[in-house]
């Protein structure tokens, strides 16, 4: 019997505190064919990114434990890689004008597959 290799999908950094919005996020991720990775905290996203180059989209929440919040880690990711698709999300704060990069997309919390999908449709998203 020959074996097919099936190739994985593309690659979703999901960047939340909340282990179970986190698990439901990756779910909800996996369910569109996507490969989760998770980072609970800024640092952890930027060193997830760095070790995973392929990495074509990022869900983050606001607010997360350190010294960087979902803002500032939507900022740095999109200057450190530039077609990297971004989701921030939050169910406490809404962005001003400038709180996150304008190719970034905006969810309010609790993250829906339809809400999910409609903003994912926005990106050209490339593995």
């Amino acid at each position: 019997m020959d074996q097919v290799s099936v190739a994985p999908g593309p690659i979703a950094l999901v960047v939340e505190d909340e282990p179970l919005i986190m698990m439901e996020t990756s779910d909800l991720l996996a369910d569109r064919g996507f490969v989760p990775i998770e980072a609970n905290n800024a640092a952890d996203a930027l060193r997830q990114l760095a070790a995973h180059p392929n990495v074509v989209l990022m869900v983050t929440d606001v607010q997360m434990p350190g010294r960087m919040q979902g803002f500032e880690l939507a900022h740095e990711a999109h200057r450190l890689y530039p077609s990297l698709a971004i989701i921030v999300c939050s169910g406490q704060r809404t962005p001003a004008a400038g709180d996150i990069p304008k190719i970034a997309h905006f969810i309010d919390k609790p993250l829906s597959a339809a809400v999910l999908a409609k903003s994912l449709s926005g990106f050209k998203l490339v593995a």
